[in-house]
């Protein structure tokens, strides 16, 4: 069944979730158009340009087959999506292939939520740990809930040469 969390307050004045409850459920293969969306629209936060994104389109693009392949979960804040994770099980570390939180949740715990149930999914499979290859930007979301950074992965994606792309294990 669903995992159901609550959100963690916030300070800042007027805000609430519409329901106040998150639900990390499985995705459905029908989800793919807005899972692609999600990870567009949370890589376009950064302040990448429309040339940049449209290069990454294939890499920010979740594929039904992906969906039902792999773990792939959602976090639904009311009735909509606010964000998601793919895994990719391997041994003996598993991968974080995709997790992308849409910025209107940024900062009200719903990344840390998935990241929790991500690494709680691997754990529970047997994985000795979760690899991840974060976006330069993106970094500061990992550090609080992993043990150390690992380095970084000296291939960068496809169009930014000398990018180098924060990994964690």
């Amino acid at each position: 069944g669903p995992v159901t969390q609550p959100l963690p307050p916030r300070p800042a004045p007027g805000w609430g979730w519409v329901c106040g409850l998150m639900h990390i459920l499985r995705a459905h293969e029908r989800e793919a158009p807005v899972l692609a969306a999600i990870a567009r629209e949370s890589k376009g936060h950064w302040a990448y340009s429309a040339a940049q994104l449209e290069i990454w389109s294939d890499e920010l693009t979740v594929a039904p087959a992906t969906i039902s392949s792999l773990p792939t979960y959602v976090a639904e804040v009311g009735s909509k999506v606010a964000g998601f994770f793919v895994l990719v099980p391997s041994s003996p570390h598993w991968t974080l292939e995709h997790f992308w939180v849409l910025p209107s949740s940024m900062g009200h715990g719903v990344g840390r939520a998935l990241l929790s149930h991500a690494v709680a999914l691997a754990a529970e499979a047997g994985a000795l740990g979760l690899a991840i290859d974060s976006d330069p930007h993106a970094e500061q979301v990992y550090l609080p809930c992993v043990d150390r950074p690992a380095g970084s992965l000296a291939t960068p994606p496809e169009g930014s040469p000398g990018r180098l792309l924060p990994r964690f294990a």
